[in-house]
């Protein structure tokens, strides 16, 4: 024979979204998406570690080589295997060591995002030596994923051979509920020795389905003139 191997891997997602204006200072932009993939695999003409074994397990009854487990009546379907007799391996020998392996993956994921974004300037939240106001976004974020990866009982129990070890089916979700907060506060724009200095932070509240964590960040941006900037954060 000859193994072969066989990938097949297809996917599609889905994406909805509207935004638009509340008002002068605030917008809103609401999504959703949608994705699922199906990775599968499969495996031809590897050979059955416990058959090759019991292939070569071979007595002589009567002239004729005859497997010990088809004796015992432990695989009365095993046939003797000959590998060092020059084109002695046929047909029926091989229908018995080689078997199929099989891999069905399913792969899913849901996101759903509202994004709520501001801008305080129109309600005078600006600094004295700045053009615009300070610009914020609130947000929250619903993400789902599940996976759920099914194997045949010969690539579970290793028995097939050349292929590393056993390939263990699992399955899980994880869930994910998240709330952030961005802004942005210009302090001076075109002043001297400040073309641009603005603050920013960003702050996010994570629940993974119990478990729960928070990120933030500051950072400050200043650029003295048009053809030098800094910029650094603490995360």
């Amino acid at each position: 024979g000859g193994r072969q191997q066989s990938f097949a891997n297809s996917s599609y997602r889905m994406v909805a979204g509207v935004r638009g204006a509340i008002n002068e200072g605030w917008g809103y932009d609401v999504s959703a998406q949608y994705s699922n993939t199906t990775p599968n695999a499969s495996t031809l003409n590897y050979f059955v570690i416990d058959r090759m074994t019991r292939a070569l397990d071979v007595v002589d009854v009567a002239g004729t080589p005859t497997c010990r487990s088809a004796i015992d009546g432990s695989d009365p379907n095993c046939v003797p295997w000959n590998p060092f007799v020059p084109g002695g391996v046929d047909a029926a020998q091989l229908n018995y060591l080689q078997a199929k392996g099989i891999q069905v993956g399913r792969l899913n994921q849901e996101i759903y995002n509202g994004i709520i974004t501001g801008d305080l300037g129109t309600y005078g939240f600006k600094t004295p030596w700045a053009t615009d106001g300070a610009q914020v976004v609130f947000g929250a974020e619903y993400r789902r994923d599940t996976l759920d990866n099914k194997v045949d009982a010969l690539q579970e129990a290793a028995q097939l051979s050349g292929t590393g070890g056993a390939t263990i089916g699992i399955s899980g979700a994880t869930l994910v509920k998240e709330l952030f907060f961005e802004g942005r506060v210009p302090l001076a724009q075109d002043q001297s020795m400040a073309e641009s200095l603005s603050l920013d932070t960003a702050y996010r509240y994570s629940d993974y389905d119990g478990f729960s964590t928070d990120t933030y960040k500051a950072g400050l941006e200043w650029a003295p003139t048009s053809a030098i900037r800094f910029r650094g954060s603490y995360q």
